[in-house]
């Protein structure tokens, strides 16, 4: 009698070992489970908190850490460029108008997967981009000035980017020229060489003639003597009255840092 006693002592102390072990078991593959979600969702929010924008300055240390990146110029190669991956997207713009950029970044943040790194439009100049030795795709010393189509210069101008304006129209055309070109500095081409001393190298400089000819020359010109990020009103006045798309597009919240 003892000895059942005994056994049955035995086995009631065997059944509660297992029991106290499975739950303590169990409660520990719960409290890692909790500290993977926890950290999946840590990762997750750290993505999507990842700005919009990134400075010439942040590639560089996205190239430190190791992290996978691809500059893609917005403007020519966005229709090749993954829109998902392990590799961040970067977009940048050849131009003032900086807009495509960042709609394409956007599209892909909208299109991606949580998981996926999350794209970003570049923000600076190709001169900027240039000095910090950026790996583009393409070179920037062009020897022709950059054209401005109505609608980029549109948008550049209502996004705030630091522009200098040069009007070459006659003064005929001077109250136009000051409705919509406001702050630019009006010259005849005879001046802009002396004139452009005024002028600052390191920024945008848009031209406007009256047709475009003449601007694309004087836009030239400028390159010429230095400044490498001059461009010209293509079509000149005569296109950006024309334009049916000028100031149109998706309405963006401005932006904290301008190129």
């Amino acid at each position: 009698m003892l000895i059942v006693k005994a056994g049955a002592c035995r086995a009631a102390l065997l059944v509660l070992f297992c029991l106290v072990y499975f739950q303590a078991s169990a409660q520990a593959a719960m409290g890692a489970t909790a500290q993977v979600l926890s950290g999946a969702q840590g990762a997750v929010a750290s993505d999507r908190s990842v700005d919009l924008e990134i400075t010439p300055e942040g590639v560089l240390a996205l190239k430190a850490s190791g992290t996978p990146y691809l500059l893609v110029d917005a403007d020519a190669d966005s229709l090749h460029a993954p829109t998902s991956g392990p590799v961040r997207i970067i977009y940048y713009a050849r131009t003032p108008a900086f807009r495509s950029a960042q709609l394409l970044a956007l599209r892909d943040r909208n299109a991606a997967p949580m998981a996926v790194e999350p794209s970003q439009r570049l923000t600076g100049t190709p001169l900027e981009w240039e000095r910090l030795k950026l790996p583009m795709g393409q070179p920037f010393d062009q020897n022709d000035p950059i054209p401005l189509t109505p609608r980029q210069l549109s948008q550049a101008m209502r996004d705030e980017v630091d522009l200098q304006i040069i009007d070459l129209r006659p003064s005929s055309g001077e109250q136009q020229g000051i409705v919509e070109f406001a702050n630019s500095l009006r010259v005849l081409p005879d001046q802009l060489s002396a004139e452009s001393k005024k002028l600052s190298q390191q920024r945008w400089t848009v031209v406007v003639d009256g047709a475009g000819g003449m601007s694309r020359n004087a836009a030239g010109e400028l390159k010429r003597q230095g400044f490498r990020l001059a461009t010209y009103l293509a079509g000149g006045y005569s296109a950006w009255v024309a334009a049916k798309d000028r100031d149109l597009g998706p309405s963006i919240p401005p932006l904290c840092a301008k190129p």
